[in-house]
């Protein structure tokens, strides 16, 4: 007879052997998924897909094979479908058959690899796209320098091998599409038309016989309106969205975003319409707009006193690795601020880098006391490999739903679990600065600056002034291969929720203080912070 039988028999040892089980049931529950952590999340096991073909020899059947892949692992694993399908107003899943059509039709790799593009471009997600193949052997050389498992598997040495094979396609397709990464001169209009509060306006002119057109807007493009034009170029441009006027744009005009047409319908201020012929060209250079949108070129680090308004005002351009130089830099500026009244830190235009910066350089030197950000992530049971991801990322522990009071409606789903991730911080390297923290905020926030104003929102560390950020600052991304080309896709693969439960890659983060600054006037928000701050 076991131990535990014999237990049994007896009353006084069958109640305790009772209670004992019933506590390790009770604190089963409570810890959540740790003891399936221990049990069976300790080791990763990662096995790549591969074909065995070289991608020189790929034709129309093997192009297929990999759109198919691509389509159903993302139908698997990528969580926007259903936030893009509110704001945008397509699901992705529904353009299948329009993209396997155009594949069906492909010559050769390089028409392939266009349709690809569009494709995730579709996906309407800027940590979605394809590793530039020239570039994965660098990132394989940092994830086995970094012992990073499973992604120098992803990054093998297989894949990078056949990465090479694509270089030169890759480049001459991203050249024909304009872009945006290598930094060559782009096909631009002779007039220079910038979203400025809902609508194009023409800002600046190179014929200086057009010079009446200066401020008027642009009301159709061949004879469409301008706004639906835009809404269908999700193929080729990435769309933001104008949460005030609850419509999708670019932050200006480019031939390529409209086929390069040149029939315009434009508006002056005083409601008179006329047609004009715009020509483009690549001499048209658009000096006033860098990737982070319509702004000066802006430095890493800046600052500004205001000694009356006893304000200090710290720019930051990019969340850059932290570094001696610029950590120096920002130190003394603290100190030359000890005794003002209010710190104004701008993060317009700052496309993200590394949390690390922005933990480092501006929270533990600002914070007075230990503060924690919890992030809600919420993934579907299907999404295995989101979920191998998930555990190396070590995020175990799941919450109940009723905790938040607006549940995006995908993360309702019975089928979805919604797991946490706690940030805690404690001051650190402490300054001397007791005064109001005000943090200016835009549309081209994202990523790990977009990770910064998520913290001021849940913590209370900082007020927001601005408008909505660009998103896709809670949760993570990561990569997977193409069986046959070996091509590699990045994509985010949580859907990140606030603590009320609304998608941050839905709302992004809104400002506390509402304030939409005419486009160009980059003091514009600055000088209404501070008078808002001192009034």
């Amino acid at each position: 007879m076991s131990l535990i039988k014999k237990m049994l028999t007896r009353p006084k040892l069958r109640i305790i052997l009772l209670v004992s089980l019933l506590i390790v049931v009770i604190s089963s529950a409570t810890l959540g998924g740790i003891y399936a952590y221990l049990n069976s999340d300790l080791t990763i096991r990662f096995e790549q897909n591969l074909n065995d073909i070289d991608p020189r020899d790929m034709g129309v059947d093997e192009f297929i094979e990999d759109f198919e892949f691509m389509y159903n692992f993302l139908a698997d694993n990528y969580p926007f479908f259903d936030v893009y399908e509110r704001r945008i107003g397509y699901n992705w899943l529904d353009l299948k058959e329009v993209y396997l059509d155009r594949i069906k039709a492909c010559e050769n790799s390089t028409g392939f690899l266009n349709v690809l593009q569009d494709a995730i471009n579709s996906l309407q997600n800027c940590h979605t796209y394809m590793v530039s193949p020239s570039f994965t052997s660098t990132q394989r050389e940092w994830f086995v320098e970094d012992d990073r498992y499973p992604y120098y598997e992803i990054f093998s040495e297989e894949v990078v091998e056949a990465n090479q094979y694509w270089i030169d396609i890759y480049d001459n397709v991203m050249y024909q599409r304009d872009n945006w990464f290598l930094g060559l001169n782009r096909v631009n209009y002779d007039l220079l038309m910038v979203y400025d509060k809902g609508d194009y306006i023409v800002h600046k002119v190179w014929n200086t016989t057009d010079n009446y057109l200066i401020g008027s807007k642009v009301v159709a493009v061949d004879s469409f309106p301008i706004h639906d034009l835009i809404k269908e170029s999700y193929n080729i441009s990435y769309l933001h969205y104008d949460y005030t006027r609850t419509r999708n744009y670019v932050e200006f005009l480019r031939p390529l975003y409209l086929g390069f047409s040149t029939d315009f319908t434009l508006e002056n201020s005083t409601g008179e319409q006329f047609n004009k012929t715009l020509s483009f060209d690549s001499a048209f250079y658009y000096p006033s707009i860098n990737w982070r949108g319509y702004y000066p070129n802006l430095p890493d680090v800046s600052t500004r006193l205001y000694p009356i308004e006893r304000v200090g005002y710290l720019q930051v351009g990019g969340m850059h690795n932290p570094s001696f130089i610029l950590h120096e830099q920002i130190m003394s500026f603290y100190e030359s601020i000890a005794d003002y009244d209010h710190l104004i830190i701008d993060i317009r235009g700052n496309s993200g880098g590394n949390d690390g910066f922005w933990i480092q350089e501006i929270v533990e030197p600002l914070l007075k006391e230990k503060t924690k950000s919890t992030a809600y992530l919420a993934l579907h049971k299907k999404a295995t490999y989101s979920h191998m991801m998930r555990r190396e990322r070590q995020w175990y522990f799941t919450v109940s739903k009723s905790r938040f009071a607006h549940l995006s409606l995908e993360a309702q789903s019975g089928e979805v679990k919604i797991y946490k991730n706690t940030l805690k911080l404690e001051p650190t390297n402490t300054v001397d600065f007791d005064g109001t923290i005000s943090v200016l905020i835009d549309k081209n926030i994202f990523s790990s600056s977009e990770s910064f104003s998520v913290f001021c929102k849940n913590t209370g560390f900082a007020t927001l002034y601005g408008t909505n950020t660009g998103g896709d600052g809670i949760g993570d991304a990561t990569y997977f291969v193409l069986p046959n080309s070996k091509l590699i896709i990045r994509f985010s693969y949580i859907l990140g929720l606030f603590p009320n439960g609304h998608a941050n890659e839905e709302t992004h983060t809104p400002p506390d203080v509402y304030y939409e600054s005419s486009a160009g006037n980059w003091d514009e928000l600055i000088d209404f912070t501070i008078n808002d701050l001192i009034s």
